[in-house]
């Protein structure tokens, strides 16, 4: 069994005859765990670690863009040690006060898609999604461009975020815009504009 972010055909690294090999088998392309499986997963774990969370905290915890269950499990293992100063349960006011990191209320990401959306008139969705009409590519590249620069996340997670993009995607809108904020003065001003209002 193997697993990678890509089908065995855009794995062009590997030798030709093991990527045929690996098409071969049985392929399964995985989708991003949606926020309601995310939150029953989250309910799961706090049941299997004993932490006793108010159903905010769930649906914050079910809000982690990556659609993964390691951000999950890392956000568990804080509140776990939070466990051990709190009575239970555990609700999204105090943890929000002692957390340190990202606003529990909305992450830093979550933010700049919807500024970035509103900004361009479509809608936070639309740059999740697979749409490559240029009224969207652009916003959603602006979008990358931004949480790159704000967040400090990583290419892979902004591009998860972004409906499940490869990191060299993030990459190649980083670099476009920037070039076109280099060589356009409006896009400059709107680009340091949504910067200030992000920071």
């Amino acid at each position: 069994m193997a697993t990678g972010l890509a089908g065995p055909v855009a794995l062009g690294h590997l030798p030709n005859r093991l990527t045929s090999r690996l098409a071969g088998g049985l392929v399964v392309g995985l989708e991003p765990l949606s926020p309601p499986s995310r939150r029953v997963l989250a309910e799961e774990l706090c049941r299997q670690w004993r932490l006793h969370v108010t159903a905010e905290v769930l649906d914050w915890l079910a809000r982690e863009p990556s659609g993964g269950a390691r951000p999950i499990l890392g956000a568990l293992a804080r509140l776990e040690a939070l466990s051990h100063t709190l009575p239970p349960p555990l609700g999204l006011k105090a943890i929000a006060e002692l957390l340190a990191g990202p606003d529990v209320s909305e992450t830093a990401i979550e933010r700049i898609a919807r500024r970035v959306a509103e900004a361009f008139a479509i809608t936070p969705r639309q740059m999740k999604g697979k749409a490559r009409q240029r009224q969207v590519l652009w916003p959603r590249q602006v979008g990358m461009f931004l949480a790159r620069r704000l967040t400090g996340l990583s290419l892979v997670r902004i591009g998860t975020f972004f409906g499940g993009r490869d990191h060299t995607t993030v990459l190649h809108a980083y670099q476009k815009v920037e070039q076109q904020r280099n060589d356009d003065p409006a896009l400059a001003t709107t680009l340091r504009r949504l910067e200030a209002e992000l920071a």
